[in-house]
């Protein structure tokens, strides 16, 4: 099972401009996300927020075939993760923010 700390490290990784580094910490939380145990620890770490940062910072226009298997990679997580109602709830609330003008505005 993972630690809450070394999925802190991960998810700031995951947002390097280094599109190697963002993927191959991507790949090591798609592994502890297929552990239904560390479902709930990846949830409390806000890990949602996180990865909507990360769409976000991908721009779609230039697309390379990393960033592509980046997308890939994130939307698998995501659907793991979503079998938890929880988390079909946080990403619900965190897309209605990630859409909402005042967020635009923010960011």
């Amino acid at each position: 099972m993972a630690t809450k700390k070394e999925i802190e490290k991960l998810m700031k990784t995951c947002l390097s401009k280094d599109e190697q580094i963002s993927y191959d910490s991507l790949i090591v939380l798609k592994k502890r996300a297929s552990n239904r145990q560390n479902h709930s620890l990846l949830l409390q770490c806000r890990i949602v927020p996180v990865f909507f940062q990360l769409l976000e910072s991908i721009e779609v226009k230039m697309l390379t075939d990393r960033r592509r298997k980046t997308v890939d990679l994130l939307f698998s997580i995501f659907g793991d993760l979503c079998n938890l109602h929880e988390c079909r709830e946080e990403v619900h609330v965190s897309h209605i923010l990630f859409l909402s003008p005042s967020y635009v505005q923010l960011n």
